[in-house]
C-alpha cells in the first residue's frame, strides 16, 4: 500500500507532554505515521489538537478506520 495523506498541518500532543505543530498524518500499510516538519516520525501521539484534512470527511473516516490501531 502507498503511503496516504490525511491530514496536515497538525499540532498534537504526545504523551510525554510534548506539543508539536505542523505536523502530517499519513497512513501506510494500515498504520498511522505522524510526520514532524523535518520529515521524522513522532511516536506516541496522544491527542490531535488541530488539523487540516485533506481527503473529504468519508474517505479520511474510511481510511483512518482501517488503521491497526483502531482494532485494539
Amino acid at each position: 500500500m502507498s503511503r496516504i495523506i490525511a491530514a496536515v498541518k497538525l499540532k498534537v500532543q504526545c504523551a510525554d507532554g510534548c506539543t508539536h505543530e505542523g505536523v502530517t498524518l499519513a497512513v501506510e500499510d494500515n498504520r498511522r505515521i505522524y510526520l514532524h516538519a523535518d520529515g521524522n516520525e513522532i511516536d506516541g501521539v496522544e491527542c490531535i489538537e488541530k488539523c487540516v484534512a485533506v481527503l473529504p470527511p468519508m474517505a479520511l473516516a474510511a481510511v483512518l478506520s482501517q488503521c491497526k490501531e483502531c482494532e485494539q
